[in-house]
């Protein structure tokens, strides 16, 4: 109790000093006002008052007015802006005198130790000159002076945030730059003005009876832009002015797709992102030096009615005369690929002259290289997505590049167009490829964390080849092995009320190892031509062996699967496993066959018998976090698709094969799995600052165990609840199946149905280290009745408040190369209790909680710390 005692301790003091810290305003000067709120009272003419506007954000509005309120966090609190409170500007003050002092006394340390070495230096710059004209003066450079230190009030004020003053210069600028922004959304009659509450104010009632208002906000104030907007501005009429007569032709047919329409509210943003569609449009069809700056609009707002007529026009290339001085224009030309160069072995320092072996293909690809060639041609042919005579193509080029980029075997690539002086204005393309190393050796090991709070050690030696066959086919090689600290399926070895205690902890009782190889190719093997290029197809082959031996039981494991990765678009990735086989081979322990036997659990037995998977797998991955394009709001979702069995099934059918003693067939002797199932993981990512994070994530699933293998799914393919990635506030595989109630306290939980929810707040406590608060939720369900696990059956009008709720506080050490997470949870509703007793905060905790055993209800809602690598999700 008193080590549970120091962490909740640990946890809540510091939070309390933040949220309860002296008044907000401590730091705010006398006379002066903190910045509550900024508000936008928008009118769109004198009479109406709307809460929508076309064609206006108020998001955006907020963003660009130069006063922002302190940032606030989750119930509204102003956590940096607290957190600077907590610091004294008399004691920085003094400990500054102090630091100062240290500094200078290392200062006179260092000017002293300065004028020795300066001295020492002349003295021999001064002989050297006596013995030889000609020397060398060695140089003096001093030693830097050290600044003072920060003083600890200072450290906590760079990690906080000062407070918000407001300041009507500010206030003036941030309504003129409101006043633009809605002339660029179309409102070219607005108006903008302000207003400054400042609080406390006083009102005065019917009966003239002064009364004080907002005494809680003692010298904080408000801010209220006051904008008439007036009537928008309509697009009347768009005209295409263009001298060049093609360049003409190419917009009129891309006109049906503009974005700019007539009836539209008047935006230059839509100008401008139209501007970028055609200029993107004529880069794909020969205009290789084209750009945007040669399209230009001309507004006509001098119309009746609020409308405007806007005149798209096209400017010739311009150049200067050099016979006569004076600036001649041209129609703007349109190149032609005439040549394609590949050079495979590439070296900035490599002289022209070393470049002799050419290989040239009928279409005018020649290969151009120094030695023999590392790669077969036909891989560098087919990477290339133009060829001789197409028109030049920005997107064409791009694609290009990320295929070789993509196989891996190449250090750097690059691509480039020159014009040949032959007066057609054809291109040459020079795609230059500088190979990487092909062969590595690595040596790794790392620690593991659980779900169930247990640790682990591995290693692993990995061998990789990245061009075996020189068609850069990746071959990987890799032996791994570890030891785990694991809990007894069989014996409850947790004492509940010191949980987080070392001693409670197991040995290193679990051995893992076995070999891993694996074989991928760039292309579609057996598919042929069927998908693009452009899809940027694999073929992966795959072989594992593992053995595991466990305190219950020793499993032997052997896998092999093949199947198709390709990706329609840059975050869309598709993977294709057509055949995925697993043979497994679990041998338990008689302590651990007595358990099963003596529950009569069939459940628990199908899932450790010997098994034969062999499974159809189709996913679909969309990953929105491109770290190239900073985008405010992205989001991810993955969903798989498996069955497994259903084809062995109908062979054994038609063929009609024996049924064993279980009414199942046997693959090999073994009896194999059937079921279907299906699985989704959808996250939000929703960036409030630049380094404030809200991320939201729904994730669940469901197996159909069917015929050949009906009493439940494999081990390895059940769902379960809890650990450091999902509900934090229990431990792996110790929550459900809904609610079902273990007295034993077993590390055995899976179910056929799973459904979780998370939502995280990450923020910055300093530079490298982040906090986090969070809540989580779910559980898992069985699909048939079990008469072991009361309760533990998917019904819809039970599943709700059988959903278990957690919540906790976490800290995240970003190391730049990985990232160690801290989290501590704990149960808010836990569903194995009755009913009327779920909630944390439904009966007192030193109370029964109804069951046979005696348990507390305080040991229902244990804290749970969870220690892993990386963020949970």
């Amino acid at each position: 109790m008193i080590k549970r005692a120091v962490i909740y301790l640990g946890i809540l003091i510091p939070i309390l000093l933040i949220v309860h810290s002296c008044s907000i305003t401590k730091h705010v000067p006398e006379g002066q006002y903190l910045l509550d709120n900024n508000n936008f009272k928008i009118k769109q003419d004198s009479n109406a008052l709307f809460s929508k506007h076309e064609n206006v954000d108020e998001d955006e509005m907020q963003n660009i007015l130069k006063q922002k309120p302190n940032k606030k966090l989750v119930l509204g609190i102003r956590f940096y802006l607290r957190l600077y409170n907590l610091s004294s500007e008399k004691r920085i003050e003094k400990r500054s005198i102090v630091q100062e002092r240290k500094a200078e006394k290392k200062n006179e340390k260092i000017e002293k130790k300065n004028a020795k070495k300066k001295e020492r230096i002349e003295k021999k710059n001064k002989k050297a000159k006596e013995n030889n004209t000609n020397y060398d003066p060695i140089e003096f450079y001093p030693k830097p002076y050290k600044d003072p230190k920060p003083t600890f009030g200072e450290r906590v004020r760079s990690s906080g945030e000062k407070p918000v003053i407001i300041d009507t210069i500010k206030t003036i600028n941030s309504a003129k730059q409101l006043n633009i922004y809605l002339i660029n959304r179309g409102y070219f009659n607005n108006k903008v003005d302000y207003k400054i509450n400042l609080f406390p104010d006083t009102i005065t009632n019917e009966k003239g009876e002064v009364k004080i208002k907002h005494k809680n906000k003692l010298n904080r104030g408000e801010i209220n832009y006051l904008i008439k907007l007036g009537k928008p501005y309509r697009i009347k009429g768009i005209h295409y002015i263009v001298k060049d007569t093609l360049l003409s032709h190419y917009l009129d047919s891309i006109r049906p797709k503009s974005i700019i329409d007539t009836n539209q509210i008047y935006d230059s943003e839509n100008l401008n992102k139209e501007r970028e569609r055609i200029t993107s449009f004529l880069l794909n069809n020969g205009y290789k030096f084209f750009n945007k700056e040669f399209i230009h609009f001309k507004i006509d707002s001098n119309l009746k009615s609020n409308q405007v007529n806007i005149e798209l026009r096209i400017q010739n290339y311009k150049f200067k005369d050099p016979v006569y001085d004076t600036i001649l224009e041209k129609n703007h030309a349109q190149y032609n690929i005439m040549k394609v160069e590949i050079y495979p072995d590439y070296s900035a320092r490599a002289s022209k002259s070393n470049f002799k072996d050419t290989l040239t293909f009928s279409n005018n690809i020649s290969l151009i290289s120094r030695k023999e060639l590392l790669f077969k041609p036909k891989l560098l042919y087919n990477s290339i997505r133009f060829q001789e005579g197409d028109l030049y193509s920005k997107d064409d080029a791009i694609t290009t590049y990320k295929t070789f980029s993509s196989l891996g075997t190449f250090k750097t690539s690059s691509i480039e167009f020159d014009t040949l002086n032959n007066g057609c204005n054809d291109l040459v393309a020079k795609i230059k490829l500088e190979p990487n190393k092909m062969q590595s050796f690595t040596v790794a090991t790392d620690g593991k964390t659980f779900g169930n709070g247990l640790f682990g050690i591995e290693g692993k030696l990995a061998y990789s080849h990245k061009n075996i066959f020189k068609g850069a086919e990746k071959l990987e090689v890799s032996l791994s092995g570890g030891l785990e600290m694991q809990r007894s399926l069989v014996d409850n070895q947790v004492d509940e009320s010191l949980q987080s205690s070392i001693q409670n902890l197991p040995s290193f009782n679990t051995v893992e190892f076995g070999p891993n190889l694996r074989l991928t190719i760039p292309r579609f093997v057996f598919l042929g031509k069927l998908f693009p290029k452009a899809y940027n197809p694999k073929t992966e082959f795959s072989g594992v062996i593992n053995y595991q031996r466990r305190p219950d039981f020793t499993r032997n494991k052997e896998n092999l699967s093949f199947g198709y990765v390709w990706h329609e678009k840059s975050p869309i990735t598709y993977r294709f496993t057509p055949f995925n086989i697993s043979a497994i081979k679990i041998d338990k322990s008689a302590k651990f066959q007595e358990s099963i036997d003596l529950l009569n659990d069939r459940l628990l037995a199908a899932s450790y018998q010997d098994h034969i998977i062999a499974s159809t797998r189709l996913s679909f991955t969309y990953n929105g976090q491109d770290r190239k394009k900073k985008r405010k709001n992205v989001f991810y979702f993955q969903s798989e698709l498996e069955v497994a069995g259903n084809s062995l099934r109908a062979f054994y059918n038609l063929t009609d094969q024996p049924l064993n003693s279980q009414g199942a067939y046997e693959f090999l002797g073994i009896r194999f799995a059937q079921f279907a199932k299906i699985s989704g993981d959808f996250r939000y990512y929703n960036s409030l600052t630049r380094r404030i994070k809200i991320v939201s994530r729904v994730a669940g699933g469901i197996g159909i165990p069917l015929k050949n293998l009906k009493e439940a799914l494999p081990f390895e393919e059940s769902f379960f609840s809890g650990g450091s990635n999902g509900l934090r506030a229990w431990k792996a595989r110790t929550m459900g199946p809904g609610s079902y109630y273990d007295s034993t306290n077993s590390f055995d939980k899976i179910g056929d149905i799973q459904l979780e929810g998370n939502l995280e707040i990450r923020f910055p406590i300093s530079s490298w280290i982040n906090g986090a608060a969070f809540i989580d939720a779910g559980n898992i369900w069985l699909i048939n009745e079990d008469s072991l696990r009361t309760g533990g059956q998917f019904k819809a009008s039970n599943f709700i408040s059988e959903i278990g709720l957690g919540a906790g506080l976490g800290v995240r050490m970003d190391l730049d190369f990985f990232i160690i997470r801290f989290d501590f949870a704990v149960p808010i509703k836990n569903p194995s209790l009755p009913t009327n007793q779920r909630w944390i905060t439904a009966g007192k905790w030193g109370e029964t909680a109804g069951y046979p055993d005696g348990r507390l209800r305080k040991e229902f809602f244990p804290w749970q710390f969870n220690l892993g690598i990386g963020y949970p999700f």
